[in-house]
C-alpha cells in the first residue's frame, strides 16, 4: 500500500526498509522520518490526550495515548542512527546527528 509523504514522495515499505537497515539518506531518515514524522505523531498524540483530559476522561486512557507513538520514535530513531554510521559526509556531521537523535527521541518518548 502507497500513500503520499509529507513532502511528496511515495512511501512504501521499501522505504520502512532502507530507513530500517540505514541505507537511507541521513538527511532525508533524520528531518523527514524521525523529526517530521516523529513529531507530527506526538503532537497529534499529546492533542488528543488533552482532550481525553479536558473532557474528564480516564487519565489512564490519555497516558496510553501519549505512549503509542514510542514504538515509530524508537524505530525512526535507529534508523537515524543506523543512517548516521552509513553517512559518508563529515564525521562531525554523523555525530551530531547520533547525539541528536539519541537526545530528542529520549525527549519525545518522556515528555
Amino acid at each position: 500500500m502507497m500513500a503520499t509523504g509529507v513532502i511528496g514522495q511515495s512511501l512504501n515499505m521499501d522505504d520502512l526498509r532502507k530507513l530500517w537497515t540505514g541505507e537511507m539518506p541521513l538527511r532525508q531518515a533524520f528531518w523527514e522520518f524521525f523529526l517530521l514524522y516523529g513529531g507530527i505523531i506526538n503532537t497529534l498524540a499529546l492533542i488528543v490526550a488533552f482532550g481525553i483530559l479536558s473532557a474528564d476522561g480516564p487519565p489512564t486512557v490519555a497516558v496510553a495515548v501519549l505512549v503509542l507513538p514510542a514504538p515509530y520514535v524508537i524505530f525512526s530513531a535507529i534508523g537515524a542512527w543506523r543512517s548516521a554510521g552509513a553517512y559518508q559526509g563529515p564525521p562531525h556531521r554523523a555525530a551530531a546527528a547520533k547525539a541528536a537523535t539519541l537526545v530528542l527521541a529520549v525527549l519525545m518518548i518522556v515528555l
